[in-house]
């Protein structure tokens, strides 16, 4: 199962909305999204998209970078009167480096009726402490982990989950001309299996790394083999002029 990670500006939802029938056809792509921009019309217009069609998707609750870092409860009162979205989605719940105890018990208590994820950006201090609390939890459907984020003895702890390693396998370039015609960017998709994990992802061809300046420097295209007879994936991105919003589309083959 692949899970890119999304963080929610204007041209990655746009990416959702136009390759959701290929995502519905692939049928084992589940994008995580963590929303970074203070409007939430566009966003729940594309959770409706994705719900309406049962198609899953993760959905970050406390995103931790944008405009609605601090503004959690404001996210939360705009999902909450969707009952429909909230009711269908994957709550995502990320750990980081200020994640307390209380907040992970109030997360599952809010959301214990649906299933959630934990997205882990660090590793947690106590995870004996972590995973007592969610130990009476049966709804906890993934635990993802960011591969450069978090130790394998951490990952580890958490093996009687459903896991997830995120791998940034992009390398970016100062400038779009120093992007080569051809390079590596991961094997993930093909050595998960032998490190434990159910599922893989990455931060697509833009990176981790999160920026609220204008459009990020891409290659003009990135084709990435996901797996033998799964898909094949292709991102065809328009970099942004100061009129323009970067646009990128992902299509999908079936071919070996």
């Amino acid at each position: 199962m692949y899970f890119p990670y999304l963080r929610g500006k204007r041209f990655e939802l746009l990416t959702l909305r136009e390759s959701s029938d290929t995502i519905r056809s692939v049928g084992k792509i589940i994008p995580i999204l963590e929303p970074v921009q203070s409007g939430v019309t566009e966003l729940l217009k594309v959770a409706e998209l994705y719900v309406n069609h049962s198609m899953p998707l993760v959905l970050v609750v406390n995103p931790d970078v944008g405009h609605l870092k601090a503004k959690h409860t404001d996210l939360l009162k705009a999902l909450a009167e969707n009952k429909k979205v909230m009711a269908a989605v994957t709550a995502g719940f990320l750990i980081t480096s200020g994640t307390t105890i209380s907040e992970v018990e109030r997360f599952l208590t809010q959301f214990g009726s649906s299933p959630v994820a934990f997205i882990h950006w660090y590793n947690f201090s106590n995870p004996t402490a972590l995973l007592s609390a969610m130990a009476s939890s049966s709804n906890i459907a993934y635990q993802v982990f960011i591969e450069s984020e978090t130790g394998s003895n951490y990952r580890d702890s958490f093996s009687n989950y459903q896991r997830i390693i995120v791998r940034d396998g992009f390398r970016k370039r100062h400038r779009n001309i120093d992007y080569p015609d051809e390079e590596f960017f991961s094997e993930i998709h093909r050595t998960h299996p032998t490190l434990g994990f159910q599922g893989f992802g990455d931060f697509t061809i833009v990176g981790k790394d999160h920026s609220e300046k204008g459009g990020p420097t891409m290659p003009s295209r990135f084709t990435s083999r996901i797996a033998d007879k799964m898909a094949i994936f292709g991102l065809d991105i328009f970099c942004p002029t100061k009129s323009q919003v970067p646009k990128t589309r992902l299509e999908s083959s079936s071919k070996p």
